[in-house]
């Protein structure tokens, strides 16, 4: 619970003196006094509502009769937070908030780095293992070796995890390109001779 106090009041025999309250609600709902001004003199009452078309020169009478004072403005708060503090309070939330999906984001792409070294080192000794020369399966499985160590240190940045799968990438891609066309030669091979067949069974 907050409330914000008005004063102390500079005392004065003026009767005309006035004391003129600037408020503010915001999106939550909350009143906040922004400032107040003992307004005295024979100026006329300016405190009231005043038309948005009032003549500006009739204002500046009125107002060369009256003194303004600035008057302090503090805010109390039992068992809550100053605006300040709440402020404060969202930024560090956010930053929080941020930080967690950095690591999220990082702990995703080691997951992945993982994963894809783990199918990779079983398909070098399977699949790609007739792809592969000599020296591309030995340079492959240690780099493969070298991620996994690098996967079980400390956590990096997710720019690092990235990196790593690109330059595992580069040497197992041509390897995984060439089984692909072996596949899709091997699958165009099939559809033609089946071609062939339907078309000597239908003669």
């Amino acid at each position: 619970m907050n409330f914000q106090l008005i004063g102390p009041l500079q005392g004065s025999s003026d009767d005309k003196a006035r004391v003129k309250v600037k408020v503010q609600l915001n999106l939550h709902g909350i009143i906040t006094v922004e400032s107040a001004t003992v307004v005295s003199g024979h100026g006329g009452d300016d405190v009231g509502m005043q038309s948005p078309t009032s003549d500006s020169s009739a204002n500046g009478s009125r107002d060369r009769g009256n003194c303004r004072v600035e008057i302090p403005v503090s805010e109390n708060v039992y068992g809550g937070m100053t605006m300040a503090q709440l402020s404060e309070a969202h930024e560090r939330e956010l930053e929080l908030t941020q930080q967690d999906k950095t690591v999220e984001q990082a702990k995703e792409k080691k997951n992945a780095l993982e994963s894809y070294v783990y199918e990779m080192r079983n398909k070098l000794f399977n699949t790609l293992r007739s792809f592969a020369s000599d020296d591309e399966s030995e340079g492959i499985s240690r780099s493969l070796q070298e991620t996994e160590l690098y996967g079980d240190g400390d956590d990096e940045t997710e720019n690092a995890y990235t990196t790593q799968m690109q330059d595992l990438k580069q040497l197992v891609d041509p390897v995984e390109n060439r089984y692909k066309d072996e596949e899709a030669r091997a699958y165009a091979t099939r559809e033609l001779l089946n071609s062939i067949a339907e078309f000597r069974a239908s003669s």
